[in-house]
């Protein structure tokens, strides 16, 4: 693990796998539906969503891409290709994080 002056910290794929994962199915499975719900509705990170809300949704279409070409490192791309299937997507969403990262520019 790796750690920068801005006090982020780093990890590879290797620490990532060795992670816990973030849910813990067993304490759920110990609720009841009820309780699940219950204590859903008095969560404030997570509003009912009424039929007001509904009504007032809408489909937003995704962005349309452009087909470009590109050269990388030939490490870089084989690094993402074997992430698995859908590693044009994450080059794609890597490249809108640091845009996004650094408006007005």
């Amino acid at each position: 693990m790796a750690t920068n002056k801005d006090k982020k910290v780093d990890f590879d794929i290797e620490e990532i796998s060795k992670m816990r994962p973030l849910t813990d199915g067993k304490r759920n499975r110990a609720f009841s539906d009820a309780q699940l719900t219950a204590n859903a509705e008095t969560d404030p990170d997570n509003p009912i969503l009424d039929d007001t809300f509904w009504e007032r949704a809408r489909r937003v279409p995704p962005p349309r891409k452009k087909q470009v070409t590109l050269r990388l490192d030939a490490e870089v791309l084989e690094w993402f290709k074997q992430q698995g299937k859908g590693y044009q997507t994450t080059i794609n969403a890597i490249l809108r994080a640091y845009k996004e990262s650094r408006p007005g520019r």
